[in-house]
């Protein structure tokens, strides 16, 4: 019977260590990730429900509102025609 001099490849025993590894990374990663996407659709939830209210509020009063967005901040302002200015967090 011949023998093999030059054996590659991975052993049973790596293969396996390798997907337990990956499968323990997975399950601490993805954790995370739904975090992220669950605090940004609340965010975004919440922005929505402010613009609705802003535009009820705008024509009960039958005035101006305006909302101002700035890039990369996590708040914005809102400013009425009176001078009120009222500024609001999204996280």
């Amino acid at each position: 019977m011949k023998t093999l001099k030059n054996h590659k490849g991975f052993t049973l025993i790596e293969l396996v260590f390798v997907i337990l590894l990956l499968g323990i990374l997975s399950a601490v990663a993805i954790p995370s990730l739904d975090h992220s996407a669950i605090t940004a659709t609340l965010s975004a939830h919440t922005v929505q429900t402010d613009v609705k209210y802003i535009q009820e509020l705008a024509m009960t009063r039958n005035q101006s509102i305006t909302m101002e967005f700035v890039a990369g901040a996590t708040n914005y302002t809102v400013t009425d025609d009176p001078g009120g200015v009222y500024a609001a967090e999204t996280r």
